[in-house]
């Protein structure tokens, strides 16, 4: 009967009735139970030696939980949208600008996931509501294919033109349903993916010939503006110029993340690294540029009674002889660090923290303190707000942008328990109690 179900709520109910395997021996009578192996004691129904009810079994039940999580990847479209929602930040400060699908960090939490996990998950299944041809949706409807593997196919798909990928997915599909309608085994994804491959290698000369009348027309121009300024446009494939960009946006991260007091703007760090890159000019070493290079290390392990490891902030874990050798060679700040571990500071009368306060609460928490955001480009906020919270590292809390943003326009609650342990209380009264473990 299972095997007659299709996916659904049917087969869901249906399996559900059967109850659990309680793993000793099949629970149902055989007149024949037949036999995989000669070993006569090994039974037939029992774990080694599995019979045909526990084998469909098994099957029914990975189809209904791929139907089970298609349901749950319904709702959480369902939560956040088929579309990006970018609400004001605050409709009383238009200026302040847009934030995109706040109800990210309302799902994460009961989700288990990160922010970033969200966001991603969310992506992948607009991705699949949008870009995905009618024929692949209908396949996973009809349970041809969980929606996973129409994940994956389309992502192996993504340098492909859209006419191009649906002429895959087309073929793929079709080959599965014939598959599907004489009785065959379905395909495993490894044998989905190789017939993709297949059917997209066929296509190989009518993309490559596409492709190289497309590269005929580029081009790099210049378009002066008269103010002293000028552009520089170049006209690429789509791929060239979204890894071109990807590249320079990670190399500006980077010099971003090496200086916090760098006060360019993003864009800003684009166009000198681009400008370093084009013309040869060498970039400044990050470390030269900022000064100094960070080393939190334990002062009894800087004087040599200890081999505790020493932290580089933003940067990894090394072994106490790197650090203190780093200590040495190099202009260096020592962070502090009590019983704990736990580094601490001073400064409590002015709104801007010290130089010293703002490292001692960096290195304190290098991430965000939302939880689950790993994000390390941050601003201290004052948990208590200035003037009744002081500004010492206490009262300050390391978040980004988005999510100090959300605390201060959007009645996300913060509470320091501890200057590791900390409250969230969401817009829904939800709290959500994190810890911060200590560097060292």
């Amino acid at each position: 009967m299972l095997m007659r179900l299709p996916k659904g709520p049917t087969l869901l109910a249906a399996v559900q009735q059967v109850g659990a395997v309680d793993g000793s021996r099949c629970a149902f009578p055989h007149a024949n139970p037949g036999a995989l192996l000669e070993d006569a004691d090994v039974a037939p129904g029992t774990p080694g030696n599995p019979c045909a009810c526990q084998v469909i079994l098994a099957a029914a039940w990975a189809t209904a939980a791929a139907f089970a999580t298609e349901q749950a990847d319904a709702s959480v479209l369902h939560c956040l949208g088929a579309g990006e929602h970018a609400p004001l930040l605050n409709p009383s400060h238009p200026d302040l600008g847009r934030i995109v699908d706040p109800g990210v960090e309302l799902l994460a939490p009961a989700l288990r996931r990160s922010p970033d996990s969200v966001r991603t998950l969310i992506a992948k299944l607009r991705r699949r509501a949008t870009a995905a041809s009618p024929v692949l949706v209908e396949a996973i409807r009809d349970g041809l294919l969980p929606a996973w593997q129409a994940d994956l196919l389309l992502q192996d798909l993504m340098d492909l033109e859209p006419a191009g990928a649906d002429m895959v997915i087309d073929a793929v599909v079709c080959a599965m349903r014939r598959r599907h309608d004489r009785g065959w085994v379905a395909w495993t994804f490894s044998d989905l993916r190789r017939h993709a491959k297949r059917v997209k290698a066929r296509l190989a000369d009518e993309l490559r010939k596409a492709r190289e009348e497309r590269h005929a027309h580029d081009r790099v121009d210049r378009q002066l503006c008269g103010d002293g300024r000028g552009r520089l446009i170049a006209d690429l494939p789509a791929d060239v110029v979204h890894r071109i960009y990807q590249r320079i946006t990670a190399l500006a991260r980077g010099v971003a993340a090496d200086d916090p007091d760098d006060e360019r703007s993003l864009d800003s760090i684009r166009a000198d690294v681009l400008t370093d890159l084009l013309l040869d000019t060498p970039s400044p070493d990050p470390a030269a540029a900022s000064g100094e290079v960070a080393v939190l290390i334990a002062l009894d392990t800087l004087r040599g009674r200890d081999d505790a490891p020493a932290d580089i902030p933003g940067a990894d874990i090394v072994p106490a002889a790197i650090g203190r050798e780093l200590a040495a060679d190099r202009k260096w700040r020592a962070w502090l660090t009590d019983a704990t571990g736990t580094v601490v500071a001073t400064s409590r009368t002015t709104y801007t923290p010290t130089a010293a306060v703002a490292r001692a609460v960096r290195a304190r928490e290098p991430h965000c303190r939302m939880p689950g955001c790993r994000r390390s480009r941050l601003d201290l906020d004052h948990v208590q707000p200035f003037p009744d919270g002081l500004t010492d590292p206490h009262n300050l809390a390391g978040l980004c942008r988005r999510h100090h943003r959300m605390k201060t326009h959007q009645n996300w609650g913060l509470v320091n328990d501890t200057p590791t342990e900390f409250t969230w209380t969401d817009p829904n009264g939800i709290r959500l109690t994190d810890h911060h473990d200590p560097p060292l």
